[in-house]
């Protein structure tokens, strides 16, 4: 049986809300930046072939 009270709870889901939004957010600009490095990255890799030539 949960004995939480109302006043507890709804602040709490609130706060956990946010927190979870602030996370995704993050993670999107985190996929935003991994997919940048790999495209330097094969920018970088092409380059270097066409060096080589």
């Amino acid at each position: 049986m949960d004995h939480r009270s109302p006043q507890r709870t709804g602040p709490l889901a609130e706060e956990l809300a946010k927190q979870l939004q602030e996370v995704q957010v993050e993670r999107d600009e985190l996929a935003i930046g991994e997919r940048v490095l790999n495209r330097l990255a094969e920018q970088v890799q092409a380059d270097a072939g066409l060096s080589l030539r």
